[in-house]
């Protein structure tokens, strides 16, 4: 931070912080997409930029309930509603950018091959779902 002039312990700070650790994650990531093909370098790239957003979007919706005394207690830790919408936005994070980081590889056909020659989770559980 001291290299950007960025105060440490601001949001800017913390979020610099989200989106460079996010950003380098979605480089080297796509260079393990190649392992599927040289034409699906950065087919994952997306999914880690989606999280940096939500993080950020997270952080801003935090920030502005602690503006207006919403969620938290009197000694500023977060009511019980506060955290169970945490836990719901956590899901519905995954459940929108899960598929940015698995549907390509379905598309890849890296699915349609057995990696293990008996599979319990593929023999009892994939079945009954």
């Amino acid at each position: 931070m001291r290299t950007l002039h960025i105060q440490r312990g601001t949001w800017l700070s913390s979020q610099t912080q989200v989106w460079t650790a996010f950003f380098l994650s979605a480089i080297i990531h796509s260079f393990g997409d190649t392992m599927m093909g040289r034409r699906f370098f950065g087919r994952s790239f997306p999914f880690f930029l989606s999280n940096a957003l939500a993080i950020t979007l997270e952080d801003a919706v935090i920030a502005l309930g602690k503006a207006q005394g919403i969620g938290m207690r009197a000694d500023g830790s977060p009511t019980r509603a506060a955290k169970i919408v945490g836990y719901v936005w956590v899901v519905l994070c995954v459940r929108f950018t899960a598929p940015f980081y698995v549907d390509w590889m379905f598309e890849s056909g890296v699915t349609n091959a057995p990696v293990l020659p008996y599979s319990p989770t593929m023999q009892l559980v994939v079945p009954s779902l």
